[in-house]
């Protein structure tokens, strides 16, 4: 298994342990959001994945690699205390975290920046959150 399917597995279990996730979003985690002809199906507020980024951190005659990983939350409750509540359950579940994986050796999880926004449809609140994840590769 690459790293990066890794991570995303490592994610996917984290996130449905989340108390806001569970209770505020239902659940709902998604690597491709359920839609029918373009238009999202999906029950709000839910977190999908976003875009993956690698980057080579060759350091000290130690390979890794920096894998930053975009988390997106979608809510459309009134106002924005949703989404920044599960943003923040997702930021406080997983920055500085130490995961264990089978394959692949974690040297460091850091979360630099989350942020909310307003979707341009005036209706739906954005959550994002960056997730660098720093490995090391044999």
């Amino acid at each position: 298994m690459n790293i990066s399917e890794e991570l995303q597995r490592y994610l996917y279990a984290q996130l449905r342990t989340v108390p806001e996730v569970i209770t505020l979003a239902g659940g709902r985690v998604y690597d491709r959001v359920p839609s029918t002809n373009g238009q999202v199906t999906a029950q709000f507020p839910y977190v999908s994945f976003g875009p993956v980024n690698m980057i080579d951190d060759y350091a000290d005659c130690v390979d890794g690699e920096t894998h930053t990983i975009q988390l997106d939350v979608w809510s459309r409750a009134v106002g924005q205390g949703e989404c920044k509540n599960i943003v923040d359950g997702i930021r406080k579940s997983l920055n500085r975290s130490q995961p264990e994986l089978d394959e692949n050796a974690v040297v460091g999880v850091n979360i630099p920046i989350s942020q909310i926004v307003r979707d341009p449809d005036g209706l739906t609140t954005h959550g994002i959150i960056q997730i660098e994840i720093m490995v090391e590769v044999d």
